[in-house]
């Protein structure tokens, strides 16, 4: 099959990367300065992969991890869920992917660092990716705290998640609410200054001690420690108006150079070879060893980053292994990298389009991703009157180009235009070609000429 590759203008360039394989389609547009997003196409397996490669030192672009909503817990239908779209608009970011792996209840399930901020404590001993503004690693982190004052010491098991029996958590604002499932003591305690770091000593004053309740809100400058069961007892004796002090320790990471972080699994690359680590983080063979839709997150030995999608469970992509994700990151350049949250929750969105096809047919509502948030500086796109013009007819032998076109008739070059479609009929690829699969309609998407197009398609001569 033949290679892409074009020269455009900055705001969306394509860029020259050697294609590992004969057999697969490969292009590569610039985003913003440092952020380029990539596609491949392999029909022989058949894999499509979607990618944004981000350097660490980008002038134009940081890499965020976000919750979904404003906190883990919230009183809504989808209990603080959300989906990556929605993430990127709330974020002003110019897209974004799914992260880790998450309860229904809204609350993602490993570690979770924001700006420094703790979110969510280490799952199961499943893998991690932190990074900062200079470097990134990957790793096993575990998590120990411990509430001391007036006499007691209360090891704490877990931070902003709900309080399973003979359990004691500790929830910060950004848990919004403390919960509890069963009978309980709930301690609020209010706080004097800092913030609740991976691993940080806080000092503070018990303000007021409940009984039994289920569901408390996070006042600001407050913490709420909810202790269940067994070690109840251990607080037995505490009252208003003692001071306490917690003492939380998550280990694994340099924290000093690490300010972000998100959780998931299994382990795929260290040192630039294949970790088979699913058994021990706690993953089943058939997650492992079958494919499925994936997500992952490498980092290069020269300081980029790579956020990473691979359809499956449908005629674009078979999905894959997590040694087959592990490949895919390597073949990328990347020496460290870990798995996150697949099947349905699989998705990158880039200019307010969803660049990947989800195994649902839409969006899954997910607890947490990482979004691009443009820095200081980067310049705003002008939008300028356009439209998508198709030639041909999109079926099974006959292929249908779609192209953008600028009022006044200049077409917009490929290069500067990024390309995506819905509906199961058929899909578009980076090149523009229209790929018809069966009878139907396909919606298809462009972002050029500084703003988001759509045309709806004819799928037929099947």
């Amino acid at each position: 099959m033949m290679r892409f590759i074009v020269a455009a203008a900055l705001s969306m360039l394509a860029l020259v990367s050697a294609p590992q394989d004969a057999n697969v389609q490969v292009w590569e547009k610039l985003v913003a300065p440092g952020m380029v997003y990539r596609m491949e196409y392999d029909a022989k397996t058949p894999m499509t992969v979607h990618a944004v490669r981000l350097s660490m030192q980008s002038p134009a672009v940081a890499a965020v991890p976000v919750l979904a909503g404003q906190t883990v817990f919230e009183d809504n239908d989808s209990k603080g869920r959300g989906s990556v779209t929605q993430m990127v608009r709330e974020n002003k970011a110019i897209g974004g992917i799914n992260a880790d792996f998450f309860a229904l209840s809204g609350d993602p399930l490993g570690l979770m660092v924001h700006d420094g901020e703790l979110i969510s404590t280490p799952f199961n001993n499943r893998a991690v990716f932190a990074w900062g503004p200079k470097d990134a690693a990957i790793g096993i982190a575990s998590f120990s705290g411990l509430m001391t004052g007036g006499g007691a010491t209360v090891q704490i098991d877990g931070v902003n998640e709900a309080c399973g029996d003979n359990m004691a958590v500790l929830n910060t604002q950004r848990a919004g609410a403390a919960v509890s499932s069963g009978p309980c003591k709930m301690l609020i305690v209010r706080y004097t200054a800092g913030k609740w770091a991976p691993s940080t000593v806080m000092r503070g004053v018990i303000v007021e001690i409940l009984d039994d309740e289920s569901k408390l809100e996070v006042q600001p400058r407050t913490v709420v420690l909810v202790v269940r069961g067994r070690r109840a007892q251990t607080v037995s004796d505490l009252h208003v108006g003692t001071n306490v002090k917690f003492l939380l320790q998550t280990s694994g990471f340099d924290w000093e150079t690490m300010d972000q972080a998100v959780g998931g699994g299994p382990l795929l690359l260290r040192a630039g070879k294949f970790v088979d680590d699913s058994a021990a983080e706690g993953f089943r063979d058939g997650f492992a060893n079958a494919r499925h839709p994936r997500t992952a997150i490498g980092k290069t030995a020269t300081g980029e980053l790579w956020f990473v999608t691979i359809e499956g469970r449908q005629e674009t992509g078979a999905g894959a292994t997590t040694e087959e994700a592990a490949h895919v990151m390597a073949r990328l350049g990347c020496v460290d990298a870990i798995n996150l949250d697949g099947g349905g929750s699989t998705e990158l969105a880039l200019r307010g389009m969803v660049m990947n096809r989800p195994s649902d047919g839409s969006e899954r509502l997910v607890a947490n991703g990482i979004v691009f948030v443009p820095k200081v500086g980067l310049p705003e796109l002008t939008p300028v009157p356009a439209s998508i013009v198709i030639t041909g007819s999109p079926a099974a032998k006959r292929a249908a180009t779609a192209k953008v076109v600028e009022t006044g008739g200049r077409i917009v070059p490929n290069s500067e235009v990024l390309w995506s479609s819905t509906g199961s009929a058929g899909w578009v690829d980076q090149g523009g070609l229209i790929h018809g699969v069966k009878n139907g309609r396909i919606t298809v998407y462009a972002f050029a000429a500084g703003k988001r197009l759509s045309t709806t398609v004819e799928v037929d001569s099947f």
